[in-house]
Order: C-alpha cells, then structure tokens, then sequence
C-alpha cells in the first residue's frame, strides 16, 4: 500500500514537473518573439505606399529571405525575430522605388537614402530589451525627377559622344560619390537625342553633381579618369526639367573606386 501511494506521488510530482516545465517553454516562447516597426516617408515626411523593408544579419544573410509587411501608408511590421538573434547585428535595408519612365541610375544594393537622412542606410537596428521595437519614421530618397545630361562637350569634332563607353558618376554636393554606371543600349536607344548629345535620365530629389568617366584608357588601364563634370545640381520633385551642363576638364583625374588621386 505504501508502495502504490509512494508511486501514486512520485507520478503526481513528475506530472507537476512536465507542466511547470512546458509553462517556462511557453511563456520563454512568447517573451522570445518581438517585432519591429516604422513608417517609411519621403524627405518631407510623406509616407512611401507599400515600402520594401528587409532585415539582414551583418554576415549578409537575410532573416528570412521575405520582406517586412507594409502597407499603402508606409507603415511596416516586421516580427519574424527572437531574442535569440540578438547574438547578431542586424541591418535595416529600404528597397528602392521603380523609378519614372527614365534611365535608372542610383541601383542597388537596397537603399541609398541621399543625403536627408542615412541612419538607416544598412545602419544597425537598434535591439533593444523591450519586445516591441518602434524605429518611428525612417526616411528615404523616394522621389524622382527627370534631368537632362548635355555631352556635347565630349564630342570629338563631328563625331558624336562614344555613348557605349561613358560611365556616369554621382556624387553628393559634398563630393562623396554614390554611383558609377554606364548606360544600357537600351537606355541609349530610348534616351539619347543625338543631335544635341543629351541624354534623359531619372535621379532622386536632392543635391547632386555629376562625372564623366572612362575605365579603359591608356593612361592607366587600372584606373578611372574622370574626363569631365558639372557644379552641383538642385533635383526637386516637381520642378521643370533641369539641363545639367559639363564642363571638360583640361587635365583628366585618376581616381580608384571613387578615390581620386588628383585634386581638382
């Protein structure tokens, strides 16, 4: 008899251990999981409809491989985390936009938020203890307006601009460059005039100057030589087309990823 009610305990306390023990998986479980959220705006704090946020671990792998949800209002939630994931820096990543009917010219990688506000330009997220993360509004370089380019300085005699070869640069108005890419024949079929040497591109709002570059020249094949510029340019959304004038420079620049050996 003492041995049954001695069992009949033991089985009691086990039971009692197996439910307390799931209840800290449970409640662990729940305390685990948090999420992150924000409003995705423009520079004027007008929200982006429908943004594309994605989280990735600084070791570039995406958790998961889907975006956060959003919403025509630019809002986003993103709960896909635990707090066992803090053992890693996370990144927020904003997608760009499809631009207008132009030549796209700032490309990816994610985000290139301008110079209104980078702090979440591949900038860490900021984890913290609560469960519930508010990022607040997150900023981005969304509207787009139409420039005009004039190359007619790079003609050489009556021939017209080698247009397979230009690669154009963007810098910010403080000089930090943002881009380097040529134009596809597909752009240059659509968007060249060659009669005046321009070309119709697409760029974000904001303050920008432009280069000319070659990548292939004899003066040093492993190099980029800048052969021409322009001042800084005003891109505002809504504004009549700008015409963005190049000026030669007399003693092309080597520069190396953007780097330029020379002063100006």
């Amino acid at each position: 008899m003492r041995s049954t009610e001695f069992q009949l305990k033991l089985l009691t306390i086990s039971c009692l251990v197996i439910i307390v023990a799931f209840s800290f998986v449970d409640v662990n479980g729940q305390s685990d999981r948090y999420s992150i959220s924000g409003r995705v705006v423009d520079s004027i704090g007008r929200p982006v409809p429908n943004p594309e946020v994605y989280f990735y671990r600084e070791d570039g792998l995406p958790n998961p491989a889907t975006p956060a949800a959003s919403s025509d209002f630019g809002s986003f939630t993103y709960d896909q985390l635990s707090k066992a994931t803090k053992a890693y820096i996370w990144r927020m990543y904003v997608g760009y936009p499809p631009c207008g009917n132009g030549a796209r010219v700032l490309m990816p990688p994610f985000a290139w938020l301008g110079s209104v506000d980078d702090r979440f330009a591949g900038a860490v997220v900021p984890l913290g203890v609560a469960d519930d993360i508010k990022l607040g509004d997150v900023k981005v370089q969304y509207r787009y307006s139409s420039a005009t380019l004039d190359l007619s300085e790079l003609k050489d005699g009556k021939n017209d601009v080698d247009w397979g070869n230009v690669y154009l640069q963007v810098r910010t108005e403080k000089g930090k460059r943002i881009d380097l890419s040529s134009f596809s024949p597909w752009q240059i079929q659509t968007f060249v005039n060659r009669a005046r040497s321009t070309i119709e591109i697409e760029i974000p709002e904001g303050n920008w100057s432009f280069d000319i570059v070659f990548l292939n020249n004899e003066k040093d094949p492993t190099a980029e030589l800048a052969v021409a510029s322009s001042p800084v340019v005003e891109i505002k959304d809504g504004q009549a087309r700008p015409v963005v004038h190049f000026q030669r420079l007399k003693t092309p620049i080597q520069q190396y990823d953007g780097l330029r050996r020379d002063a100006r």
